[in-house]
Parts: C-alpha cells; structure tokens; sequence
C-alpha cells in the first residue's frame, strides 16, 4: 500500500494541463509545471498492473520522467520483477520496459 517513485527514460511526449511549451531537448523541466505522459503509464509488479498515479517529467531534471505508483498489498521481497507499460493514445499499441527487479519490505 506503500507508493514507490520510479525515475526513468523514453515514457514518450508529454504536455502540460495549462498548455505550457515543453522543455526543449536537453533542458530541465520546470517546477512550476508539470508535464504529464500522452500515453498512460502502467507498472506490473510481477504481473499485478497497478495504473501511475502519476507519470510524466521529473521537475529540475533533464531528460528525465517520474513515475509514482502504488505498490499493491503483498508484493515483498529482495527481487521483485517491475515493468512499465506506456499506451500510445493515438494508435493504441503498448510499449514495454525491460524488466527489472525492485526490492520492497
């Protein structure tokens, strides 16, 4: 029931609900906008898909997306495999990260 922030990279375009310019490639994303995925984001916890409760650019970094998710109850261990899925909005196609392992108490 814990959330658990996964930073990562190519999470694809994003906007800003006030329709802010995105930051240009290699500039850091401001802290006073937030600029969410187009896509949704997904994250399996050993196959258990939890939907982000946010995802998008990591504010005062560059090139770099936040994705805060809710872990779900009975997920623990020193190595549980974690993969994050983004659905194109326009097409519908999903695209998937290699799987990783996180460890959760």
């Amino acid at each position: 029931g814990e959330y658990l922030t996964i930073y990562c990279n190519g999470l694809g375009p994003v906007a800003a609900a006030n329709g802010a310019a995105v930051p240009r490639d290699g500039t850091a994303a401001t802290e006073n906008h937030l600029f969410q995925t187009v896509g949704s984001v997904t994250v399996s916890f050993d196959g258990d898909e939890q939907t982000a409760q946010f995802a998008g650019l990591a504010p005062s970094m560059v090139d770099v997306y936040q994705v805060n998710v809710k872990v779900p109850a009975g997920h623990t261990g020193n190595a549980v495999p974690l993969v994050i899925r983004v659905t194109d909005p326009q097409t519908g196609k999903i695209y998937q990260s290699n799987t990783v392992t996180v460890a959760l108490k």
